[in-house]
């Protein structure tokens, strides 16, 4: 092979992994606009449904282990609980054994709107994904993970 025939190919391969990696930018945001789009018919965002679903699933959690659970920054957290609790959808609680420790948890109103849209939501996020069928799911599912262990194990050091 001569070395112009490689360097093409290559030059093939990287506009290939850089216009899937543009490709999945694109569904990303699409998907989210959408995802926000259904959600905004009970009046809460994505994100605060993730900290009903989660609070509804444990007990109080501290705001920092809520961060975690989100991907969020601790100030970024801390804003959302204000305008939740705001809401009236959580409330904030000491925790019992250290008091620099703030712990949330979800109200009897947050625990309502969580019930209130879980079963129709899923049923949107079943009709969206339906584009696939059960084998292409677990194919993606697959691929995905690939890619997110190489990003967050940092696969791409040289």
């Amino acid at each position: 092979m001569r070395p112009q025939q490689i360097s093409e190919s290559t030059t093939e391969a990287s506009q290939r992994a850089i216009d899937t990696y543009v490709l999945l930018r694109r569904t990303h945001d699409a998907v989210a606009r959408r995802v926000e789009k259904e959600m905004s018919r009970w009046n809460i965002t994505t994100i605060k449904y993730g900290v009903l679903r989660h609070l509804s699933e444990s007990r109080a959690t501290s705001l920092t282990e809520l961060s975690q659970k989100l991907f969020r920054g601790n100030s970024n957290t801390t804003t959302l609980i204000d305008r939740m609790e705001r809401d009236g959808l959580v409330r904030r609680v000491p925790h019992d054994e250290d008091r620099r420790v703030i712990m949330v948890e979800i109200t009897e109103k947050g625990q309502e709107l969580r019930d209130k849209v879980k079963q129709p939501y899923r049923e949107f996020l079943t009709r969206m994904m339906a584009c696939y069928e059960g084998e292409e799911l677990e194919v993606l599912d697959r691929l995905l993970r690939r890619l997110k262990e190489r990003v967050e194990t940092d696969g791409l050091s040289r």
